[in-house]
């Protein structure tokens, strides 16, 4: 999900949205380069992204193999400007080798530097929203 309000924690440390704005879905298969560049090209022509919400885009396949996140990572790099977009995923934490493929990606991904990858504990979440076996993710990009 693109969404064009400007999501930062509150003064009480919660995530908040502004209310104003407008929001955009787009699936992307971030397996296909050509489709990435093409999509990122229409949808950051209207102007920058302010938050990219990914939800389980790290997974195990049907045979416990965890594929390369790398074409994620790169996706996100091709929609979001470093210092202004702000970039969370989230997945159910199924195996440590999840949470590796993400760390490994944003670490080979191209670019400057790659990006650094944040959890974000489940305390700056809404009460309603907190679980144990979901893991939430800060992407902050270089």
């Amino acid at each position: 999900a693109v969404d064009t309000n400007n999501s930062r924690p509150s003064s009480n440390g919660m995530l908040a949205a502004q209310a104003a704005g407008t929001a955009a879905v787009a699936g992307l298969d971030w397996e296909d380069l050509e489709s990435v560049t093409n999509a990122a090209a229409a949808i950051t022509s209207q102007g920058p992204i302010d938050l990219i919400v990914a939800t389980d885009c790290i997974y195990s396949d049907p045979n416990g193999t965890v594929p390369s996140s790398c074409g994620f990572v790169a996706a996100v790099r091709a929609l979001a400007m470093p210092g202004h977009t702000r970039v969370l995923t989230s997945f159910e934490a199924r195996s440590d080798d999840l949470r590796q493929a993400l760390l490994s990606a944003a670490a080979d991904v191209d670019g400057d530097g790659g990006c650094e990858v944040q959890r974000l504990e489940a305390d700056v979440l809404p009460e309603a929203y907190r679980t144990q076996h979901i893991e939430l993710y800060e992407l902050l990009l270089r």
